[in-house]
């Protein structure tokens, strides 16, 4: 239960910020926008967790025999849910792969769903709110110093491994 907690109450959390803020460099139309009315924050939030969330995919095991897509799986077989496809699905969110942070976000799986939904997700965005909230109303403008970000190699948690930023200096 700790290494859970541990997980889910931080790397989603280092991850969520990291990956938002990666994705603020990449879409400064959408920091203009967070500067401009932080009520915005909760869904960017949101629209991070659907494009590019902590979590890419699950493992489960089938209790029950079970048909998906008109495919049989046995009781007992391990299956992967990959919650990055899914949150790409274009059948649930029109043009999937662009970056909105006005879109309709219900049913993404950033955080799981149902029994499995992330025991840390509250915390999560929580302190995801507080941090972009801050981000937007403080900070001054930012930049990358790297050309492309370092990203962990690692296959069911997406996150990056640096984002070393340049601050613009604030007038006296």
């Amino acid at each position: 239960m700790v290494l859970l907690l541990l997980v889910a109450g931080n790397e989603t959390t280092t991850n969520l910020i990291a990956t938002g803020t990666h994705l603020l460099l990449e879409h400064p139309e959408a920091l203009a926008e967070l500067r401009a009315d932080p009520g915005l924050v909760p869904n960017f939030i949101e629209e991070v967790l659907r494009y590019d969330g902590p979590a890419t995919m699950l493992f489960r095991r089938t209790t029950t025999e079970v048909e998906v897509a008109g495919t049989q799986i046995a009781a007992g077989e391990v299956v992967v849910l990959l919650l990055s496809a899914a949150n790409r699905d274009p059948a649930q969110f029109p043009a999937p792969d662009r970056f909105d942070i006005h879109r309709d976000t219900r049913g993404h799986l950033g955080f799981g769903q149902g029994i499995h939904f992330c025991v840390g997700a509250p915390l999560s965005r929580l302190e995801g709110r507080i941090a972009f909230t801050q981000l937007s109303r403080r900070l001054p403008a930012f930049a990358r110093v790297d050309a492309r970000p370092a990203w962990n190699d690692h296959s069911s948690l997406r996150g990056l491994r640096s984002l070393p930023l340049r601050f613009a200096r604030r007038a006296a």
